[in-house]
């Protein structure tokens, strides 16, 4: 006869008992189960000569955890092998499985019932559930959690309650699923992979403080990523989202990579481009927008009617901002912390307030205003590094006035030549620059 643990893929010490379950009877000889570190030996007598006591309690059908007794961590007790397919312990109460457990059958989910911990990985896949109401009470997960190809799920209602898990989280193959309202977790140690759901149009209501990578991939309704807040130390990836601009893609990153070290990976690609974006003006004349870690107020925007002000930004890139191509108000960039150049204001063409750069211990050009035309007043004073204002070669026009003043790297003659070339309106002033 089949020994029970190779009929119950998976369930809990503390669950039923061998009788109830119509196994093998426990003074039949066990058959081996063969895995791949060997055979399976059948578990050791209580004392020689005795019964085991009567209670004990099944775990999985090949050895018995006495009342009072909590196996290793690693679910064996000691000198014994086990097949990780079919057996599982619990400790303390609300605490169950152990590490390298799977749970991969919908049926198997109910199970979980009652834990707030769970040492092993879950994983849900091709299942007509619409909703995941069956991991309330989740609260964290030793492995990963898969949520894959269910063609009838539309919510993440029931993962409220999950505030961290050890491995990574995987979204993906979802049809039906429109939003991560229900996911908010704490931690998530390896990877967040949103990928390849059709019908997803926004991040509105799910997220994670902290991840490890944040991937964001060929989700064809994704239009908004506005709802998603948290750090990713090892990476963002936002690729290929075809209703998504490329522009919003970094406003995410800029953001989630902020304390992250400076060379960690940004990949942003494939989106929709910003020329395809439709005018969207934003914000009023009097508005004031700090910008001091993400976009996420300027997400879709093409202009914006107020002033953008970047004073002490800890920003490393300006991407997000790719999206503008008019500020109603003043562009102010004052002592940026990070930044090196001005590349993600690519298609800005009009600032009609003041462009002020000023107090920058990092910028060293002005790459990514090429496209800039007109301003209302220039000013260029104080940065150290800077040595090169080529990025305003195309500018025409200062309708008042212009001034570069005290960048020691910042040739004087290459001030004086832009004075010249551009129409200004107001005074010139240009002096202590690089003789």
């Amino acid at each position: 006869m089949v020994p029970c643990r190779a009929r119950v893929s998976l369930l809990w010490a503390l669950a039923v008992t061998l009788p109830t379950l119509g196994c093998a009877d426990p003074g039949e000889p066990a058959e081996k189960l063969e895995d791949d570190s060997g055979p399976v030996q059948p578990g050791p007598a209580s004392d020689a000569g005795q019964d085991a006591s009567p209670d004990a309690r099944a775990t999985g059908g090949d050895t018995a955890v006495m009342d009072g007794e909590v196996p290793p961590p690693d679910g064996r007790v000691p000198g014994e092998q086990r097949d990780a397919r079919a057996t599982q312990w619990t400790g303390n109460a609300g605490e169950c499985g152990r590490v390298g457990d799977l749970i991969a059958l919908p049926a198997d989910l109910a199970l979980l019932q009652g834990c707030a911990l769970f040492h092993g990985s879950i994983e849900i896949s091709g299942s007509e559930l619409v909703d995941l109401d069956v991991l309330r009470g989740l609260r964290t997960l030793g492995g990963s959690l898969t949520i894959r190809g269910n063609a009838r799920l539309t919510s993440l209602a029931g993962l409220e309650g999950l505030e961290s898990v050890a491995g990574g989280v995987t979204l993906s193959d979802n049809p039906q699923l429109v939003a991560l309202s229900g996911l908010s977790l704490s931690q998530v140690e390896g990877e967040l992979t949103i990928r390849n759901n059709a019908a997803l149009q926004t991040l509105t209501g799910g997220g994670a403080t902290s991840v490890g990578a944040l991937r964001i991939e060929h989700n064809l309704g994704l239009r908004s990523v506005l709802g998603w807040r948290g750090s990713a130390s090892d990476g963002v990836f936002v690729i290929d989202n075809p209703q998504l601009s490329d522009a919003d893609g970094y406003g995410l990153a800029s953001g989630a990579v902020l304390f992250a070290e400076r060379d960690t990976p940004i990949v942003v690609s494939g989106n929709k481009p910003p020329k395809d974006m439709p005018p969207l003006a934003c914000g009023a004349p009097e508005d004031r927008l700090y910008l001091n870690t993400n976009f996420v107020e300027l997400e879709g925007c093409t202009s914006f009617r107020g002033t953008i002000d970047l004073s002490n930004t800890v920003l490393r890139t300006l991407q997000g901002l790719g999206n503008l191509r008019a500020i109603g108000g003043t562009l102010n960039l004052f002592r940026p912390m990070a930044l090196t150049d001005l590349r993600g204001l690519d298609l800005l063409e009009t600032v009609d307030g003041e462009l002020s750069i000023r107090l920058s211990d990092r910028l060293e050009t002005l790459a990514g205003l090429e496209q800039l035309r007109t301003v209302g007043e220039l000013r260029i004073d104080a940065n150290g590094p800077l040595h090169s204002i080529e990025g305003l070669a195309r500018l025409e026009s200062v309708a008042r006035d212009l001034m570069i003043h005290d960048n020691s790297l910042l040739l004087e003659a290459s001030a004086r030549a832009l004075a010249e070339r551009v129409k200004v309106g107001g005074e010139v002033g240009i002096g202590g620059n690089k003789m």
